[in-house]
């Protein structure tokens, strides 16, 4: 059997310690790192977590800004239900950013419902304004209709005027007419004179008879072929029943040939009269002539 050398198993046992001891060291090194890459790890995770935390927090301000701008434009809206905010402690900001999304959405709903009522309204407005204007058009086309019938019956009017104005002349041309002949109808003339004052005139002219040396026996007074009317008194037979003679206590011969037994008179010898000449009935008086001859004797 052989026997270890003492020195020799003192080296293998130092040489073994030293071996063990590198592990060791080795494990502990690595386990150093490790644990130094984990704590440089989570500094660079706080780091990165303290900064997204600003980032944040500056989101958070800026959309709480931006809420108030926005909540602030919705409050001057007239007709939105108004809330007091109360004053509370929030935890944080972003609590409180909660709270005040949850406020303004309920403005925000509050003011969709505002529209939609104003849109409902504003539709049943077009409505009627369609059915208005429907209405009005109807109207209108009634009034034109009846414009049209106003014009056709004005212009019938105006025509009927002309026609009127037309007929009034010849209404006026005809009482015209007929006055003028009524007047020329009922006109009648007399003369009362003399048988020298009439002959000489022309009125009366000498007929008939023997016609002796120094005279015409038998002659007798006619009325002139032709009488002017210019010579006698014009009258209307309607309004003169008696004849003015210059003097009543005379006597007179109707030359003419108007007949005494359509007259009244005071004294008759045939054609012969005195006192005042009466007309009872003009038709029958005039109606043999309209020229009345008197000669007085």
């Amino acid at each position: 059997m052989r026997t270890s050398h003492p020195a020799a198993f003192l080296g293998l046992s130092f040489a073994m310690v030293l071996l063990l001891a590198g592990c060791e060291t080795k494990k502990e090194r690595a386990r150093a790192d490790s644990l130094q890459a984990i704590t440089d790890r989570q500094l660079a995770l706080t780091t990165s977590l303290s900064s997204q935390k600003d980032s944040l927090m500056r989101a958070i301000f800026e959309s709480d800004s931006l809420l108030t701008k926005i909540d602030s434009q919705i409050r001057t809206v007239k007709g939105l239900p108004a809330k007091k905010r109360v004053k509370r402690n929030y935890e944080s900001p972003l609590e409180e950013q909660l709270v005040r999304r949850k406020e303004l959405s309920d403005r925000v709903e509050a003011l969709v419902q505002r529209a939609r009522v104003t849109a409902a309204e504003l539709a049943e407005s077009r409505k009627r304004e369609q059915e208005l204007r429907g209405k009005n058009d109807t109207l209108q086309l009634r009034i034109e209709d009846d414009q049209r019938i106003i014009a056709e019956l004005g212009n019938k009017v105006e025509q009927q005027a002309a026609t009127i104005a037309a007929l009034e002349l010849r209404v006026d041309s005809l009482v015209t007419e007929t006055r003028v002949m009524g007047e020329r109808y009922y006109r009648a003339y007399y003369v009362v004179g003399t048988e020298d004052e009439l002959i000489e005139k022309g009125i009366v002219e000498r007929e008939g008879g023997a016609n002796l040396l120094f005279a015409r026996i038998g002659r007798t007074l006619q009325p002139a072929r032709a009488l002017d009317p210019e010579l006698f008194v014009a009258i209307d037979r309607r309004d003169i029943r008696e004849i003015p003679l210059p003097d009543s206590t005379k006597r007179y011969a109707v030359v003419s040939r108007q007949s005494l037994d359509n007259a009244e008179v005071g004294e008759r010898d045939e054609e012969i009269f005195r006192g005042q000449l009466r007309i009872p009935d003009p038709e029958r008086f005039w109606g043999t002539s309209r020229f009345l001859i008197l000669v007085a004797k």
